[in-house]
């Protein structure tokens, strides 16, 4: 893989991997700033239906700008044609490793901030439940498909962040 994609941005580290995609530390040239890049692996990439239905739904969530989902900026297609997205990067941790983290230490999470996070995650469900469309006014009707603590993301100074809208 190149390390700068689109003449844009230039990959700094990978941070994961899962069934679909790899998500890269980058730099956005342009924006002068660091991002979350994932790119979609390269067999998916050439299946039809699954590109339509990336960027359908990478349309979607870049209409949803609110202070606890993570805010698409940009997708695209590379020049060896594999598609990405990109995404601001939260410099923390998912739930789901510090959930772990505290099960390795035999201890729980306070139950004063496990309800701090319901509740941001709830306020962004809740903004995104009842998003819509700015010319018609119509209900946009996003549903995120796989609110897990994996795509819940808590940066180091405790912003709550939801990401990964499988939108239905």
């Amino acid at each position: 893989m190149q390390n700068i994609i689109n003449d844009r941005y230039e990959i700094r580290d990978k941070l994961g991997s899962g069934g679909f995609a790899n998500i890269y530390r980058a730099w956005d040239l342009l924006r002068d700033q660091e991002v979350a890049i994932k790119i979609i692996l390269a067999n998916l990439s050439q299946d039809e239906k699954f590109v339509r239905m990336f960027l359908d739904e990478g349309h979607m969530a870049g209409r949803l700008e609110h202070e606890n989902i993570v805010r698409l900026f940009d997708i695209g297609k590379t020049r060896d044609g594999l598609y990405y997205s990109v995404m601001e990067f939260v410099d923390g941790y998912d739930l789901f490793k510090i959930l772990r983290q505290c099960k390795r230490l035999g201890t729980q999470m306070p139950v004063h901030l496990s309800a701090y996070i319901i509740s941001q995650v709830c306020e962004a469900l809740d903004y995104a439940h009842n998003k819509t469309d700015a010319r018609t006014g119509e209900k946009l009707n996003i549903v995120h498909r796989d609110v897990t603590p994996s795509n819940i993301l808590i940066s180091n100074n405790a912003a709550v962040k939801l990401t990964d809208f499988g939108i239905a």
